[in-house]
């Protein structure tokens, strides 16, 4: 058996060129993108669930149109508490009234005036007038430049009885608002008793005038009563029910 040499072989062709991927990067990518899905998935969701059922959030603070107004001369006042009467306020000439509150305190009778502004430089009166059925009084505290300037308690007359009896003799260290007549069975028709300046406090817009035992004793327990102003000599304001009745005290 012979044998022939062998020729020199043609060379293979060549594979392909063989591209080489990045692998992990490549998961990363397609990860992400999985977990987008999932996610943009997921707020739709949510977001088609609460839409049609959850509530729309309220304002926090009402609105302006919700907080009361300042009462006006044409606004119905506040409604009074007990032994108090109140007034709208912006009615009064040269003083307003805004409410006039009586108390009990002891053997005292507090009166308590609340005036829109401070009193005026000019003359003027806070006062009182009270009826128990059987007494009538006036009590008033008179002004000038907002200080204190005379404080009395006037016992009204019951009709044209005679010459009233004037004492405007200051009752000295005698208690508050005593009165020369508080050991004397009291004060007579048409007589009228100093009572002393001091008992009278003025804090801005806050007037509280103090009478002793002698002029609550006067009153009694229950009287019916209503308050006044005057400013330069002339009526500025009145304090009364709304419906123009006297206003009921009782202790």
């Amino acid at each position: 058996m012979t044998t022939e040499p062998l020729g020199r072989a043609d060379p293979p062709e060549p594979p392909a060129p063989q591209r080489r991927v990045a692998i992990v990067p490549l998961i990363l990518v397609v990860a992400g993108l999985v977990a987008a899905g999932v996610f943009a998935a997921v707020v739709w969701a949510l977001a088609g669930a609460g839409g049609s059922s959850a509530p729309k959030p309220g304002p926090s603070i009402p609105p302006p149109e919700a907080v009361a107004p300042t009462p006006t001369a044409t606004s119905a006042p506040r409604v009074a508490g007990p032994n108090e009467c109140v007034d709208a306020r912006g009615d009064g000439t040269g003083i307003d009234l805004d409410s006039i509150g009586l108390r009990v305190d002891g053997d005292t009778l507090q009166i308590v005036f609340v005036i829109s502004e401070p009193l005026p430089e000019s003359d003027s009166t806070l006062e009182l007038y009270a009826d128990s059925g059987d007494v009538r009084l006036q009590i008033a505290a008179a002004f000038s430049d907002g200080e204190a300037d005379e404080f009395f308690a006037y016992r009204l007359p019951d009709g044209d009885s005679g010459d009233d009896q004037d004492d405007d003799e200051d009752n000295g260290d005698r208690g508050p608002g005593g009165g020369r007549n508080d050991d004397k069975g009291g004060i007579a028709e048409g007589q009228r008793i100093s009572l002393k300046k001091r008992d009278v406090v003025v804090d801005g817009t806050v007037v509280v005038a103090t009478v002793g035992k002698g002029v609550l004793a006067e009153l009694g327990d229950s009287f019916l009563w209503y308050g006044y102003a005057t400013a330069d000599h002339r009526p500025a304001d009145a304090c009364y029910q709304p419906d123009g009745a006297l206003v009921p005290f009782s202790r």
